[in-house]
């Protein structure tokens, strides 16, 4: 069926028509409802004789809702109601049941509609279109329902749900620098096979505006209908082929006539299309000239047989009529405008009728139309016309429809009359502007400015509207011109919620895509600004500045994002936003949405622009990195878009990272009126990662010529950039690392660390650090970053990564030691993390380093990634179908005679796997695991895991098996398995008595104080009290023990070497009060300390007591 054939089914299938005896009847209501919203029925009766009393019910899980109840006492009648719609959990057909009765005639009808449970609309916005890796995304969520209103709800979470959409990307990444200018082609449409001639044009413009000097070359092909190696009639892949080449014009234009005869227009066997593919090469940029040595060797010519080579083709046109057929021999037509509707204006809708005889009956003179008007599956307008047919039964007239935002996209219209015995009608459908109830505009007060101006941002909408507002460099656009919200998306989603959005793809190989050529100047968008100074081996010495105060710019604010962020109109609906602009030479484009409970969605109709620009300015070409050893030419390019010459000298400021040369040419170049000059360096880096070049262009001579008088009125001008790039290392990065667990004894200890670069390794590169520490989890409590790192790497290397993030947050949290940056930090890697290993993730459920490229799964990675997910649940998101997917292909690994779980695939690192690698160390691996979940799956395989351990353990087994299967029994509570295990791990343990806790060879690492004290003066209790503890020399309060210690007392302080905890009052009941000292540096020969309590307000009443070391004699 087509879509205007579903459109008048959906218009007309909801109306119910009586038959040709009296009284005659139309009930009109949408085939499709929406669930929990508004709807509008209209009843239509025309020949009544009596009265009749009317109810319309529709039915919902057995209970009724009133459409519409009344009495109908005219004789003709036609009106509509609004009623609300049930709610359904789900889309489900219904019925509707309309009953009239009156003192001789009962009507009764009942018919199905479908009421459609509409879920909320969903538009992503991110704040650009392209990414390079490692940037973060921004992005905003907009819920909106089949109205464009904001849905009131609150999003507890959002997360991306399926593995299988993680691997591929709806965002488009590369490691790249942004595009400088824009080229685009004109060329006809359309040509006819007649036609000798046609013309292309093609142009290049900065994104600032101004026309790109330059060359273009390309070629315009036609190419064959089909094309093999072996085929003798097409000897070139390509096809025909014109090539195109020339300079660029002043306004950076180049324009062609190309004659046609050389693509045989009138052959068969080629594609009906000329492909155009063009190149623009920008003046000072290097052109790459390929010379290659051939050799012809003669072969016999061979004899084209294609039939088709050179056979026109001649087809025939049809046109096919439909008959209209009409019972009475009775119609009506309404015509529509074709053209897209502007809305805010009205439509005038013309209507064409001719009636026979048998069709008016016993109408009489006069005879009524009704019209309805249906958008968004919804009646918004109707009305009815009378016309007089006493003269003529045949004739027009005309009614308006107001064109706004309720009819965008589209609309149908339905023009019924009930005739005597039948219903005639017609449709139309209006395609309407694309407008939104919510009339959102934003403008700049200038439409250009320097950079650093000040100018001001101008928002409207309705009024109390929250904005979205979004200022992005128009450069981003050339690499992907996706993504970008617009009128189509938003509205389009009403009709289609699941429809597929482009996907933008990872750049690789060619960045452009379908091979066609683009611009290849690149430069950087992170720039800071400065002014060159001092002079140089090969750099030319700044000049000094001239009387007048010259014109100096310094930028330092260069954003690919300008704004991202949510604004809220006042009360009129504008708001004026003081803004200032960024220092980067382009076009910014800028657009914003609105939301309105009232009004609802809208959306700013064209980009508005805004350009940064300078008369003269400077701008650097710079590759994204280079390696350490290559050769740089770094080059420079000045422009002049002044009204007179001058002469401009580029100087780069000297550095330690590099040396630079200049090339030959003029470093005082003159530039007339929109000219352009180059300066080129060979620079060499000395040193590794970001190194930064300072560049300035000062003019040392402006007037009608350079080699003129100066013209004085005119001040110097001077433009100073600074970018940064990455110089790489020219090896292969390897990391040496050592490490030992020691036990220092005496006052001093030489720990042997021998570790010995490579022989080979790159000058400069090689790095060491050497990290000690108190105790095993020393290097956690004082770097707890260090153990959170971005998971990055294969299956394997990312799980690494992961999974000691949620232990190092779990201790922290219980230790008072998280902070919100490490928090944040945690989350955020965690988030990476998880979708990053959801890549390995295979179609069975397991997970193996390379994901599906693997053979098979690894059932190690498989149990390690499910433990990882379920510690991780709690912090973010987790797809419970993941992890029940895991389960399922762990329960395909279980033999299920013995219980035990067979280990398969590879796991590259063996540590994953701890001391051993067999079934049974990952069965007691896997049973530890399944206790701590709650997948009703996981109970079924644990009972038969932890039959196989039990059998397990009345062999031998190696240590590490028995350290892991006294886990499992412990959590399973099996005491008897439990206790015969731990029976033979102390008979393996080594033990060392110790007569001090807190001494172990004369070192005490932590040491416990407990003090007691009672108030034992003349009250019942004393003021404020306050207790000073002297702490022991090279020790400082645990952390820990300080934050359990706030928790029971007033206040606690430290105060250098002395710890001071405050108390409301001190009673002659003791009270008792721990804390614990850790050592942080090593002292000999302690000295007792004290602790102190007194009175705060009354000093006499006091207390000491004597605090002496642990392992002091």
């Amino acid at each position: 069926m087509s879509p205007r054939g579903l459109l008048l089914c959906l218009s007309l299938l909801g109306i119910i028509a009586g038959g040709a005896s009296k009284p005659q009847y139309a009930l009109s209501i949408p085939a499709l409802l929406k669930s929990g919203e508004t709807a509008t029925a209209c009843i239509n009766f025309v020949g009544l004789t009596e009265s009749l009393s009317l109810k319309v019910n529709v039915e919902v899980s057995g209970v009724n809702t009133t459409i519409f109840t009344d009495d109908i006492t005219e004789n003709e009648i036609f009106k509509c109601k609004t009623f609300e719609v049930p709610n359904v959990e789900q889309t489900s057909p219904v019925f509707l049941t309309m009953e009239a009765t009156g003192a001789t005639s009962s009507i009764v009808e009942r018919r199905s509609v479908v009421i459609d449970k509409m879920e909320t609309i969903h538009i992503i916005q991110l704040d650009k279109p392209i990414y390079k890796r490692g940037q973060k995304v921004m992005a905003r969520l907009i819920s909106l329902n089949s109205q464009l209103r904001p849905v009131p709800e609150t999003y507890t979470l959002i997360y991306l749900k399926g593995s299988v959409l993680l691997s591929r990307p709806h965002i488009m990444f590369c490691v790249t620098v942004l595009p400088r200018f824009s080229v685009t082609v004109d060329a006809p449409n359309t040509i006819s096979i007649l036609d000798q001639t046609t013309s292309i044009s093609v142009q290049a413009k900065y994104t600032y505006g101004r026309s790109v000097p330059g060359k273009i070359s390309g070629r315009l092909c036609r190419k064959y209908s089909s094309y093999y190696p072996g085929n003798n009639c097409n000897r070139n892949p390509e096809g025909l082929c014109s090539p195109i080449s020339g300079e660029m014009d002043s306004d950076g234009k180049f324009s062609n006539n190309i004659d046609l005869s050389l693509f045989h227009l009138d052959r068969s066997g080629f594609s009906m299309g000329l492909n155009i593919d063009a190149t623009v090469i920008e003046d000072g940029t290097e052109i790459f000239t390929l010379s290659l040595s051939t050799t012809a060797n003669y072969k016999n010519t061979e004899t084209c047989y294609d039939s088709n080579w050179v056979m026109p083709s001649y087809s025939n046109a049809y046109y096919s009529a439909m008959r209209f057929y009409s019972r009475t021999g009775s119609h009506v037509q309404l015509n529509a405008p074709q053209q897209e509707l502007s809305c805010g204006k009205g439509q005038s809708l013309q209507v064409y009728y001719s009636l026979s005889k048998e069709g008016l009956g016993e109408k009489g003179n006069t005879i009524s139309f009704y019209y309805m008007v249906m958008s968004k599956v919804k009646i918004v307008d109707f009305g009815s016309r009378s016309v007089d047919v006493s003269s003529s039964q045949r004739g027009s007239f005309s009614f308006d429809v107001p064109v706004s935002s309720e009819l965008a996209p589209g609309a149908d219209v339905v023009v019924y009359s009930i005739l005597e015995s039948e219903v005639i009608a017609s449709t139309a459908r209006l395609n309407v502007q694309k407008c939104f109830q919510n009339n959102v505009s934003m403008s700049f007060s200038e439409a250009e400015g320097m950079p650093g101006s000040k100018i001001m941002l101008k928002l409207k909408a309705d009024a109390k509207s929250l904005c979205g507002l979004r200022i992005i460099d128009s450069s981003l656009l050339l690499l992907n011109q996706n993504g970008q919200l617009t009128a189509d998306m938003s509205i389009g989603l009403i009709f289609a919620t699941n429809v597929s959005l482009h996907k933008p793809e990872v750049c690789g190989g060619d960045v452009w895509g379908g091979g066609r050529p683009f611009i290849t100047m690149e430069r950087t968008m992170e720039r800071f600004s400065s002014v060159a100074d001092g002079p140089g081996t090969g750099l030319p010495a700044p000049i000094a500045s001239p009387v007048a105060s010259p014109v100096a710019t310094v930028r330092k604010f260069f954003p690919e994002v300008w704004r991202f962020d949510l604004v809220n109109v006042d009360i009129t609906g504008s708001l004026s936003i003081p803004e200032k602009a960024p220092d980067t030479i382009t076009q910014w484009q800028g657009s914003m949405f609105c939301v309105s409970e009232k009004t609802g969605f809208g959306l700013t109709k064209y980009p508005s622009n805004f350009t940064t620009f300078l008369p003269l300015f400077l701008e650097l070409s710079l590759p994204y990195s280079f390696t350490r050893g290559e050769t740089l030419v770094l080059r420079a390019f000045v422009s002049n878009y002044l009204n007179q010459c001058v002469k401009v000298r580029v100087t780069l400021k000297r550095s330690a990272d590099y040396t630079a040369t200049l090339q030959e040419g003029k470093q005082n170049a003159c530039l007339c009126p929109r000219e352009r000059a180059s300066y080129s360096w060979n620079v060499n880096a000395k040193s590794l990662g970001v190194i930064t070049f300072t560049m300035t262009a000062q003019t040392t001579h402006i007037g009608a010529t350079c080699e003129g008088r100066k013209d004085t009125t005119q001040p110097p001008r001077s433009d100073t950039v600074i970018q940064t790039i990455i110089v790489e290392a020219e090896g292969i990065e390897k990391e040496i690392t050592y490490s030992n667990l020691v036990c220092v004894e005496g006052e001093k200890s030489v720990i042997p660390i021998s570790i010995s670069p490579p022989p080979n390794a790159v000058a400069g590169s090689v790095q060491g650090s050497v990290t000690v520490m108190g105790d095993l989890l020393g290097h956690a409590v004082n770097n707890p970053d260090s153990l959170i790192q971005l998971p990055t790497g294969c299956g394997e290397q990312n799980l690494v990564k992961l999974m000691p993030i949620p232990s190092v947050l779990g201790y922290l949290n219980c230790t008072g030691q998280l902070t919100k940056e490490i928090k944040d930090k945690a989350l955020q890697y965690m988030d990476i993390g998880y979708m990053r290993q959801l890549g390995y993730k295979r179609q069975d459920g397991t997970f193996s380093a390379f994901g599906q490229s693997d053979r098979e799964g690894s059932s190690w990675l498989t149990a390690l990634t499910f433990n990882t997910f379920e510690e991780i649940k709690s912090y973010t998101l987790v797809d419970p179908a993941v992890q029940n997917q895991a389960l399922l292909a762990l329960a395909k690994m279980q033999d299920l005679k013995s219980g035990c779980f067979k280990a398969t695939g590879n796991l590259f690192h063996n540590g994953l796997k701890g001391g051993a690698d067999n079934e049974i160390s990952f069965t007691s691996y896997v049973a530890a695991m399944l206790f701590h979940t709650t997948y009703p799956a996981a109970q079924t395989l644990l009972r038969g895991a932890l039959g196989c351990l039990d059998e397990a353990s009345r062999r031998e087994q190696s240590l590490y098996n028995l350290a892991l299967m006294f886990n499992a029994f412990a959590l399973s509570e099996n005491l008897e398995r439990r206790n015969y295990i731990l029976a033979q791990l102390k008979s393996k343990a080594i033990q060392k008595e110790s007569d001090r806790k807190s001494c172990i060879d004369g070192v005490a690492y932590t040491m416990p104080i407990t003090m007691s004290l009672s108030y034992n003066g003349n009250k019942n209790q004393s003021n404020m009290a306050v207790i000073i503890v002297k702490l022991l020399s090279g020790y400082t309060p645990e952390y820990q023990s300080v934050q359990k210690l706030r928790k029971t007392v007033s206040k606690v302080e430290q105060n250098n070497n002395r710890l001071v905890i405050y108390l409301e009052s001190v009673s002659i009941k003791p009270i008792t009060l721990s804390v614990t000292l850790e050592m942080n540096n090593r002292v000999q020969n302690f000295q007792p300390q004290f602790v102190y309590v007194f009175d705060y307000y009354e000093a006499d009443e006091n207390g000491v007591a004597e605090l002496k070391h642990s392992c002091a004699a």
